[in-house]
């Protein structure tokens, strides 16, 4: 009868996300085997056990269960409105129902597959390739697909507003870092070089689109000769190459002008080294560590999210590693990475005059969670409104308000044109800040979640590739060469934005969820080294939740889609000495 119970508490937890806003599909996969784990234990008498396996298990189901039920709050909402006793009652039985579903969903799959977690490891097949010949086979092949495609179809490449910003930074000699401004001098390097050969900006811009087609299947091929050399299954590492191949947001992101792509490959490069040299893959140590060296100097200066990034998993790997001197190598370039990168983001930059973003652009949350609270309460202090009309129009916030982005109201800051009257009086701002969350924590809570739950939840609606070059009066313009192709090249990828099940693959939270249970199995097995290649994507999730604009840009979370068939595979690894 416990095992019925919870099954129908699954299938009820179905039910109740079928009408949600969220992409159902992810919840439908987690729940039909979260069914057959539970009809699974049932069937072999298999029940929760003492053990911090067990305590690390139960915690993720209930984070989990907790996850689904918030991010749908509206529809919770619903439930407890009616304010007599009955209705009320109702309501919060079935929210409990709903909680237990997800719970019991989660938790039977990890308890299912406990044994099968705890002892798996990858069967070790002999492979007859030299690495070397492998990445150079597997660079030639993914980089020429991408390059005929963009050359014959999408010539030079996609360029929307952040790249054309980019751009006329190089054109003026005007920069700032607002997009990182390593990046722009990346590009630039192609564009003077392309300028000085070609004499035209469309043919040096298609110069930079087939560097990072380049650099990108270089990254991805790193990953490759990894699991190759981990002596991983033939057919494992076909899959992953393959993800590679036919995802077409890869495809369309190799020749798409976003610092958040070369981010993406610079993280990549980053975890796959420290794993490399952590559990001696290969047998060219000196080679991985120049490219953790490199991959760690990107990941801190190709994102402003970066350095946050690269700093937490530091701390990390002090935690993890501080008392084992095999590490004393790694903690010096680990150290070496961080002084070098905070002298080049700021003496730096600070000598060649290079501004950084305004200070509104890092308050997103706090910005849309005081404007959530002026949209709809109508008891705002008066001091509090004073302070607030200083830096924006206080009248016009509840018509510019936008659950989803921040950008509206950020925008409706920088009209006013007095961010400095914000960071001279920062104190009095934070303090406003702190008491209207504490009278006001519900629409906090409301507005964070609506700005951060496409990277914890499921999957959402939201655009997710490019595929022109915006409207510009620089001269920069997208050539067609090939309508057929540049055709089927859009139908297949629109495929995967409308089909349910294909759609699976661009949900940011069912990869974040990934992720963390990788963490999880990481933890079971006692695997430091596995799980310490785990922290930087968890700490990408932790900046997003504390910085993200947007709710669910899928661009913000590629460095993700970029690494997740090697996480999936790395924790299964043991190291051979």
């Amino acid at each position: 009868m416990k095992f019925v119970f919870q099954l129908a508490a699954i299938i009820f937890w179905l039910m109740f996300l079928q009408d949600c806003d969220t992409y159902y599909v992810p919840y439908l996969v987690i729940g039909i085997c979260g069914c057959l784990s539970c009809y699974k234990n049932s069937r072999e008498h298999r029940e929760f056990r003492k053990g911090k396996e067990y305590v690390a298990v139960t915690g993720i189901s209930i984070i989990f269960s907790l996850s689904t039920v918030v991010a749908n709050f509206y529809f919770t909402e619903l439930l407890i409105r009616d304010k007599s006793d009955l209705g009320r009652g109702y309501g919060m039985f079935f929210i409990v129902m709903v909680l237990l579903g997800g719970f019991f969903a989660f938790f039977h799959i990890f308890i299912c597959q406990m044994e099968h977690i705890k002892n798996f490891c990858w069967r070790e097949e002999q492979h007859k390739w030299k690495a070397k010949n492998l990445f150079l086979f597997s660079v030639l092949i993914i980089s020429g697909i991408d390059l005929s495609v963009m050359i014959a179809g999408f010539y030079p490449g996609v360029i929307n507003g952040d790249g054309l910003n980019s751009i006329q930074q190089i054109l003026s000699g005007d920069y700032s870092n607002h997009h990182p401004f390593y990046y722009t001098m990346t590009i630039r390097v192609f564009i003077e070089s392309g300028m000085k050969w070609f004499h035209d900006l469309n043919a040096a811009i298609a110069l930079y689109s087939m560097f990072q087609i380049i650099f990108m299947a270089a990254c991805f091929s790193y990953i490759i000769v990894t699991l190759y050399q981990m002596k991983i299954p033939v057919k494992v590492i076909l899959a992953c190459w393959l993800w590679y191949v036919i995802m077409p947001f890869h495809m369309l992101y190799s020749f798409t002008m976003w610092k958040d792509i070369m981010f993406g490959g610079f993280v990549a490069i980053f975890v796959v080294s420290v794993f490399r040299i952590y559990k001696k893959v290969g047998n060219s140590v000196r080679s991985d560590q120049v490219f953790l060296v490199i991959g760690s100097v990107g990941t801190c200066l190709f994102r402003s999210n970066g350095w946050f990034v690269y700093l937490l998993s530091l701390l990390f790997f002090v935690v993890l590693f501080g008392e084992d001197p095999n590490r004393k190598k790694m903690k010096f370039l680990f150290l070496a990475v961080t002084i070098l990168t905070f002298i080049l983001k700021y003496p730096v930059l600070e000598y060649f005059n290079v501004s950084q973003p305004d200070t509104i652009e890092y308050l997103s949350v706090p910005a849309q969670q005081i404007a959530r609270v002026v949209r709809d309460c109508d008891d705002i202090r008066e001091e509090h409104r004073e302070l607030l009309n200083n830096i924006v129009d206080v009248e016009r916030i509840p018509e510019t308000y936008v659950w989803n982005i921040s950008d509206p109201i950020k925008y409706l800051v920088r009209e006013r044109g007095n961010q400095g009257y914000l960071v001279e009086h920062k104190s009095e701002f934070l303090l406003l800040y702190i008491e209207m969350g504490m009278s006001h924590l519900d629409k906090y809570l409301e507005a964070w979640i609506d700005l951060t739950k496409g990277y914890w939840n499921g999957g959402y609606p939201y655009w997710i590739w490019l595929t022109e070059i915006e409207e510009n009066n620089l001269g920069i313009q997208q050539t067609i060469f090939s309508d057929n192709l540049n055709g089927i090249v859009q139908d297949y990828a629109g495929i995967y934005a409308e089909s349910p099940v294909l759609r699976l693959f661009l949900c940011i939270g069912f990869h974040v969820w990934m992720i963390f249970v990788m963490a999880v199995i990481c933890l079971i097995r006692k695997d430091k080294d596995s799980l310490f290649v785990m922290i930087p994507f968890i700490g990408i999730v932790i900046s997003l939740l504390l910085f993200t604009p947007v709710s669910s840009e899928f661009r913000y979370a590629y460095a993700v889609f970029c690494c997740i068939p090697f996480l999936l595979a790395a924790p299964f690894y043991q190291e051979k000495f």
